[in-house]
């Protein structure tokens, strides 16, 4: 059974320590805000950083949007509240970092993170072709600016073309775009990643070889309709649609498993270093996953609507 909001703030009302401004804010959006998955010190740190934003901003910001898992509904761990914000013109570098901080001071009070996504007005322009976050935003947005209904109302005159090799799932001409994107991300960072190597600095090469098949895969989602935030979520689809089906080989899978896991290393644990000649054999393995992914999208025609 959903709990509305006003029953969260009243069962974790002891450990209120800031103005309950936010009650006052979020009564207006509690119906769309009931099938969302925000945590009641979320909602406290949303209830301080609206009303602050529309003091400081209010000519600026034309929309709040929640988005991601928390407006999916979505059982998080460790899940940032996604946030875009819709402006009227674009922000120096100053108005960013104020927004920015107005958001960390909101989220640090009550030990979550809020996370401003900013769209000016050309941006928005670009997403408004039907971009997988502009639809993503169209089915699940829930508007905390405006007071407005359940479905937040957002340009849906998309130009449509049928996906090559999903007959069942229709794209825009946005999202054959961001394909492109993506294959050229890979290209940057397989290039990176050799320079890197021939500058001595192999540990960094490996999380540029990652980043090259993370983006590979990325693309390939595209085709089917799906986008993933988390780097699992990205590996365990590329299995489910592509590794487990047939069109890309295990070996692929294999490739992608193993560099996932070396990246976290070279990431996260400051004493790894990669055994002799490890970063040069991921390279390669990173260049013939990206060749693969490449070849599959130019057969299916993706690359040339993209063109």
């Amino acid at each position: 059974m959903t709990t509305n909001i006003h029953q969260r703030f009243a069962q974790d009302q002891q450990k209120i320590t800031s103005p309950l401004r936010s009650v006052d804010w979020l009564r207006q959006f509690e119906t769309p805000l009931a099938r969302s998955s925000i945590s009641p010190a979320e909602w406290r740190a949303l209830g301080e950083f609206l009303p602050e934003l529309q003091t400081r901003y209010g000519d600026v910001v034309e929309d709040v949007i929640l988005y991601g898992s928390a407006a999916r509904g979505e059982e998080r761990i460790e899940s940032d509240v996604d946030l875009l914000l819709l402006l009227n013109r674009g922000l120096s570098q100053a108005e960013r970092e104020m927004i920015y901080k107005l958001a960390w001071d909101a989220a640090g009070m009550h030990d979550c993170v809020l996370s401003p996504l900013f769209m000016s007005p050309d941006e928005q322009q670009w997403h408004r072709r039907g971009s997988s976050l502009w639809r993503n935003i169209q089915r699940d947005g829930i508007g905390l600016w405006k007071k407005a209904s359940d479905v937040v109302q957002l340009d849906t005159n998309f130009e449509y073309r049928k996906s090559p090799a999903s007959g069942d799932y229709v794209m825009t001409a946005a999202q054959y775009d961001e394909i492109r994107l993506y294959l050229e991300n890979s290209a940057e960072d397989l290039a990176a990643a050799d320079l890197l190597i021939r500058s001595g600095m192999e540990r960094l090469a490996i999380s540029h070889c990652y980043y090259a098949i993370f983006y590979a895969a990325s693309a390939l989602l595209l085709t089917k309709g799906m986008t993933r935030a988390k780097h699992s979520g990205v590996e365990s689809a590329l299995h489910q649609y592509f590794i487990n089906t047939g069109i890309l080989s295990d070996k692929l899978g294999e490739i992608y498993k193993n560099l996932h896991k070396e990246r976290e290393l070279t990431d996260y644990r400051a004493s790894y270093i990669p055994t002799e000649g490890l970063p040069e054999q991921r390279l390669e393995q990173a260049q013939e996953f990206v060749e693969a992914v490449r070849n599959y999208l130019t057969q299916h025609g993706y690359l040339n609507e993209a063109q």
